[in-house]
């Protein structure tokens, strides 16, 4: 296995698909593997961009792999989402991913109201560009304070039906504080 490796910061564009952004990169050539234990961002050409500490990403696949991870999808648009994974597997061809430990703000706009601040937690997640499959989820849309907020939805499974602007919850419990 033939290992090269880069010293400092290194910019990477991937068949003018992928652009990364990172340093101290490890590049094995024969299985097309890009990888670095600090911190790199990747962008894509569909408007999304991925903040990781580290990474490892299977070029052959198109995966992405990485830990404490920011993701920023549809920039540009109006529908903006920030996610927070601790862990993450990205299928970026079919736009996929596979994630434990999400922290998801939902665009303020989701639900036709700007006043509300969207967003669930997860002990894990699935989804695509249309669906999110989670579980062990909490959800409420309630405006951000210091206060708990009045109202959580929790459940043991949840999808969000992004066309539809719809959540819907499989055993769930309604919490009124």
């Amino acid at each position: 296995m033939e290992k090269l490796f880069t010293n400092g910061v290194t910019k990477i564009n991937v068949s003018n698909k992928y652009f990364i952004d990172t340093k101290n990169l490890f590049f094995f050539r024969n299985d097309s593997i890009l990888s670095s234990d600090y911190k790199t961002t990747v962008t894509d050409t569909v408007n999304n961009s991925y903040l990781l500490n580290k990474f490892i990403y299977l070029a052959n696949e198109e995966i992405l792999k990485g830990e404490k991870i920011e993701a920023f999808l549809n920039l540009g648009s109006d529908n903006v989402e920030k996610h927070f994974y601790e862990i993450g597997f990205f299928d970026l061809k079919k736009n996929k991913f596979l994630a434990k430990d999400l922290n998801i703000r939902l665009n303020k706009f989701t639900f036709d109201n700007e006043e509300n601040d969207p967003r669930l937690t997860a002990v894990s997640g699935k989804g695509n560009k249309l669906n999110t499959f989670l579980n062990n989820v909490s959800f409420t849309s309630c405006k951000k304070s210091d206060k708990c907020p009045p109202w959580i939805i929790e459940a043991k499974k949840a999808t969000h039906d992004k066309t539809k602007k719809q959540i819907i919850y499989k055993d769930a419990w309604l919490k009124i504080y």
